[in-house]
């Protein structure tokens, strides 16, 4: 059980860290257009409006990435805690529903 446990957060933390720096490099790329477009006093109004629903955007997308991935590592701890059933009577349900 403790053994479950521990892989778990090991396969959690780091995937956490990599939503995480992925989304840090999608809002600092996003960011480079906006700049350009405030700089050359192009659109400011709009530009900022649609930042902020791009960034709202980003916000909504990640937290939805975190959230699955916390539901499929709860989900597959879930599995690993009961256990999956032995190979053999898989195949023995198999046959007997056919």
């Amino acid at each position: 059980m403790e053994a479950a446990k521990h892989s778990k957060q090991t396969v959690e933390g780091p995937i956490d860290e990599v939503i995480h720096a992925v989304e840090q490099i999608h809002r600092t790329v996003a960011d480079v257009p906006f700049e350009i477009l405030n700089r050359l006093g192009v659109m400011e109004r709009s530009a900022d409006e649609i930042k902020r629903i791009h960034d709202d955007s980003l916000t909504a997308i990640y937290t939805a990435v975190r959230e699955v991935h916390h539901e499929l590592t709860d989900l597959a701890d879930g599995l690993v805690t009961q256990g999956a059933p032995d190979h053999e009577q898989k195949k023995g349900r198999r046959r007997s529903a056919a």
